[in-house]
């Protein structure tokens, strides 16, 4: 397998043209046609409606997937680089960035806060099978940017609005990461979405609102947040999910004085906040672990503009090393070397399910769930602990798994932080459904290319990695749609 350089090194890539004023936020670049037999065109596509092409089902027979797949830029550390270049001073350049639902969210919610955003359509430092990514420079809106006589607790400038409206879609981090960074201007800020994100836990930041005295008024759709984040020490759930702490890291740093967050539980992808204040270094904001619960963060700080190439993600390649598992000949290309990113740890968890009664830990890694329970019931079967988080994902992914599992024939019992799956599993008896999850329908891509079969909903995967059923394609499956 290829390595690229790690995360922070220099990578070779083409100078990015220096970008026009303002912001350009460009539509998707139109991919190559994907090698699917029966696929429409673009334009038959988007004049049908979303829930016509919801109901399309995609036919795949069985097959080993053979040759090279480049897996897509890390959405963890996109999102993340996308924030900590907003909140810097300067022009920042992000690269190798894959224009996923989500990252054009957090890119839209990074414009409505003031920061000007640029996209170099198919630049795609170092892209692989297609060149669909994209280069991003970002102005961002660091003190000095705007006029900070208008903020009473932020040493950020931004923008004077009386009401700013922030789209996050269907992306938890989007929201998770903007809500503080919202609150360093006492201006409102409304977030909207789909009813599925605010479905999702925020009882966190509801609860630090509500201490400090700032405003919450969720609604089915939305939330509306106002007031001015207040420094010192913030107690924090963190068995929830780490997201709200990374929120945090990203806000406190601009607060005129210092905080610790305390957190209180067990801290779960604790990887991830490492991640996060792995980035905001790159920046120059900095914060420390005090112990195994407290995280200080000095106030005043000031973010430096970043250039920096986005790496391969380990939690799309888990569905690519699964199937090297069971037989396939995939080159996984990509990946980084050196990471922080918790879901790397797939090989050694799946490593696992070679041995006899394994039992598999998910609380740190909750992403890789459902195609490890795939691969549960295609091996050894397994017992897996940990699980509660998945039940808040974009779907009840313990729930949704083992509906669409037991449609295989698959034999499995279930508690609330609990799943154990008993080795064995046939053809699924019916047509499976990915239940709008993007996750539950790369994982059931595993069911698929071993038995054949259809899949609905297969579309959700552009939430994450839009181009995925096409590299299962250019790997010598074979597929079609089946319009409804």
């Amino acid at each position: 397998m290829l390595i690229p350089k790690p995360m922070h090194a220099q990578e070779e890539t083409t100078p990015m043209p220096s970008p026009k004023p303002g912001l350009t936020l460009t539509p998707m670049p139109k991919l190559e046609k994907p090698k699917l037999d029966n696929m429409r065109d673009e334009a038959s596509e988007e004049t049908r409606s979303a829930e016509a092409l919801d109901r399309d089902v995609l036919v795949v027979e069985p097959g080993t997937a053979h040759g090279r797949v480049r897996v897509p830029p890390s959405k963890s550390v996109a999102h993340r680089l996308i924030v900590a270049a907003s909140l810097a001073t300067g022009r920042s350049y992000v690269r190798g960035v894959d224009l996923s639902d989500d990252i054009r969210a957090t890119l839209a919610c990074s414009q409505a806060l003031g920061a000007q955003i640029d996209i170099v359509e198919g630049s795609g430092s170092g892209a692989g099978n297609r060149d669909h990514r994209c280069d991003v420079t970002i102005e961002g809106v660091g003190a000095g940017v705007r006029d900070s006589a208008l903020l009473s607790s932020s040493r950020l400038a931004l923008p004077f609005a009386r009401h700013r409206v922030l789209e996050c879609g269907e992306s938890g981090s989007t929201l998770r990461f903007f809500i503080p960074i919202a609150l360093l201007s006492p201006l409102p800020t409304e977030f909207r979405g789909a009813a599925s994100l605010f479905a999702r836990p925020l009882g966190v930041y509801e609860e630090l609102c509500a201490r400090q005295g700032l405003v919450w008024q969720r609604r089915e759709h939305s939330l509306t947040v106002q007031g001015s984040l207040k420094p010192g020490n913030i107690q924090v759930a963190a068995d929830v999910s780490s997201q709200f702490i990374s929120g945090l890291l990203f806000a406190l740093p601009f607060l005129e004085s210092d905080s610790v967050l305390t957190l209180a539980g067990s801290v779960e992808s604790r990887s991830y906040i490492d991640l996060t204040r792995q980035v905001l270094s790159f920046s120059g904001v900095q914060s420390r672990w005090e112990d195994s619960t407290h995280v200080s963060i000095p106030g005043a700080q000031h973010a430096q503009s970043v250039d920096e190439y986005v790496p391969g993600d380990f939690s799309q390649a888990a569905v690519f090393f699964a199937m090297n598992l069971l037989g396939s000949d995939i080159d996984i290309q990509g990946l980084p070397e050196h990471t922080r990113q918790g879901d790397a740890a797939f090989a050694d968890l799946a490593h696992m399910l070679t041995e006899p009664d394994p039992i598999i830990d998910l609380s740190q890694t909750p992403d890789l769930g459902p195609v490890l329970f795939v691969l549960a019931a295609m091996t050894n079967g397994a017992q897996f602990v940990g699980v509660r988080r998945l039940r808040v994902k974009e779907s009840d992914r313990v729930s949704t798994m083992l509906q669409e599992l037991s449609a295989c024939g698959v034999q499995a019992t279930e508690s609330q932080d609990a799943v154990t799956i008993v080795a064995g599993i046939h053809p699924p008896s019916r047509t499976l459904c990915a239940h709008h999850d993007h996750r539950v329908a790369m994982a059931l891509a595993l069911v698929l290319t071993k038995f054949g079969g259809r899949l609905r909903g297969f579309r959700c995967v552009k939430k994450s990695y839009p181009g995925f059923w096409q590299d299962i394609a250019e790997l010598g499956i074979r597929l079609h749609v089946q319009p409804r």
